[in-house]
């Protein structure tokens, strides 16, 4: 949730506003209920992001898209889709062509249950990924022929080890 908010007001904001938080909480104890009400004063935005999360539920995210060739490079089309809530969540989510060494990112913005995407890429894609830096909250497809079970026991494993402090160690065990 935090990493969602963050990227609705920008790092600087999220920093000001829980240095506030911490600030005022130093001498007595906090709850959720506190962390919300501070996280809730960055805006609309912000609060949208909060209040969407307390209700039941987790969004699915699943992608389908089309690499075509296009003049001197490609264009991969699709649609990225959520389930599994009530009521569709609005979320910003990273989709990003990986060609290569090279990347090349779009954020999509859902706020029912689908939305379409392009991007342009310089080559054909090796991988067309949902929100690769594990920025939002949400179910996905694991890789074919993966075990969920594995992928999870293996994420738990790194998140779980105080050795581990490198994010992209995380993102290498979920693969």
């Amino acid at each position: 949730i935090l990493a969602m908010v963050e990227r609705e007001l920008d790092r600087e904001a999220l920093t000001k506003l829980l240095a506030r938080f911490f600030t005022d909480a130093r001498a007595r104890r906090v709850g959720w209920k506190d962390l919300r009400a501070a996280l809730c004063t960055g805006g609309s935005g912000a609060r949208g992001i909060v209040e969407q999360w307390e209700a039941a539920g987790i969004p699915s995210l699943r992608i389908e898209h089309e690499a075509k060739k296009s003049g001197g490079g490609w264009t991969i089309e699709g649609k990225l889709a959520q389930s599994g809530t009530a009521k569709p969540f609005k979320l910003t989510v990273a989709v990003v062509a990986r060609c290569g060494s090279d990347s090349v990112a779009s954020d999509v913005k859902l706020s029912g249950s689908s939305a379409s995407f392009r991007i342009k890429a310089p080559a054909q894609p090796d991988a067309v990924l949902i929100d690769p830096d594990w920025l939002v909250l949400a179910a996905r497809e694991t890789v074919a022929g993966a075990d969920p079970k594995k992928v999870l026991e293996a994420a738990m494993k790194v998140a779980n080890s105080s050795a581990e402090t490198d994010p992209a160690t995380l993102k290498k065990a979920i693969g």
